[in-house]
């Protein structure tokens, strides 16, 4: 299997991970606001699964006979997903997020294909997983994101 292509996507995907990861964990740092006490707990669920998907990332790698990524530098210098870079508000810091994350969810969709192409259904399988629960993770971000209609009395 020619997979060499497939590894360097990984490693993309894994360096855009991490560097997700980071910033959502900053978010839930430095959240502030009327909002605080549910964001705080929505980036901290979301940091947490991230956790779980870059190890699984990484091992795939492994088992696809790659050599992950395993520094930062090395990811910042292929990471699409820019660091966290200071918001004004919990509406900026759930936008960048959610704008990260839909091309976290492309790159994905890309990775499938080509793990298709070549006849990897562990990759397929993994990312699959993955790109189900992100999709439904976006839909409520941006649910979020809609103002609440106003009340004419």
């Amino acid at each position: 299997m020619n997979n060499a292509k497939l590894i360097k996507q990984l490693n993309d995907l894994l360096a855009d991970s991490t560097v997700y990861y980071q910033k959502l964990r900053s978010c839930h740092w430095l959240v502030q606001g009327k909002q605080f006490f549910r964001l705080h707990e929505v980036f901290q669920e979301m940091y947490s699964k991230w956790e779980v998907y870059i190890d699984e990332i990484a091992e795939r790698i492994l088992m696809i006979e790659g050599v992950p990524l395993n520094t930062l530098k090395s990811m910042m210098e292929v990471s699409s997903i820019e660091e966290y870079r200071g918001f004004e508000s919990s509406t900026e810091m759930v936008g960048e997020i959610t704008k990260d994350l839909q091309y976290i969810v492309e790159s994905i969709n890309e990775i499938i294909t080509e793990a298709e192409k070549i006849s990897d259904r562990g990759t397929a399988n993994l990312l699959d997983s993955i790109n189900d629960a992100q999709q439904k993770r976006i839909w409520m971000l941006r649910a979020w994101l809609k103002e609440a209609p106003v009340a004419v009395s």
